[in-house]
């Protein structure tokens, strides 16, 4: 497997598709193609993969910790148990991947497909929801519940905040 940067230059080659266990911590993986690689249980903490493809990749049980995954495709990416706490998710996509057992509070895709995560982080809950990534004051304030998609858009930070209330997270 080749690993590219967004401008194309080979950042590192492995063979074959299985980064199982991989010790990663703090990689720069920026635009890296790891489309459906195996990355079960692989160490990617505080690891910088902005604009990365992890499209349908296995990530089961990999700890993202403070993981920078701006804008990264993670569709379709199996994510089960994954520890995402204090990652960044603005912009990523999450359209079909598996979050059963991570560190999120998934409330789930809107009518207009946005998907709604929130991430306990340093400056409090998180929520990406599209293009955005909210605090979650911000949030509630964004989001006042007055027009048909605000109103079900409100009902997902409320959920949001129902449940990280719950789990003990900072607001």
């Amino acid at each position: 497997m080749k690993i590219l940067s967004l401008d194309g230059n080979l950042l590192f080659e492995v063979d074959g598709a299985n980064l199982h266990g991989a010790d990663l911590r703090e990689a720069y993986l920026g635009g890296a193609n790891l489309r459906e690689a195996n990355l079960t249980g692989a160490y990617l903490t505080r690891a910088y993969l902005r604009g990365a493809n992890l499209r349908g990749a296995n990530l089961t049980e990999a700890d993202l910790t403070g993981a920078y995954l701006y804008e990264a495709d993670l569709r379709g990416a199996d994510l089960y148990g994954a520890n995402l706490t204090g990652a960044n998710l603005h912009g990523a996509d999450l359209c079909e991947a598996d979050l059963c057992g991570t560190t999120v509070i998934d409330a789930g895709q809107e009518a207009r497909g946005y998907r709604f995560v929130a991430v306990q982080h340093d400056s409090g809950t998180m929520i990406a929801a599209g293009c955005r990534w909210l605090t979650l004051a911000e949030a509630l304030e964004h989001w006042p519940g007055e027009s048909k998609n605000g109103l079900e858009c409100r009902a997902k930070v409320d959920l949001i905040a129902a449940v990280a209330a719950q789990r003990g997270w900072v607001p």
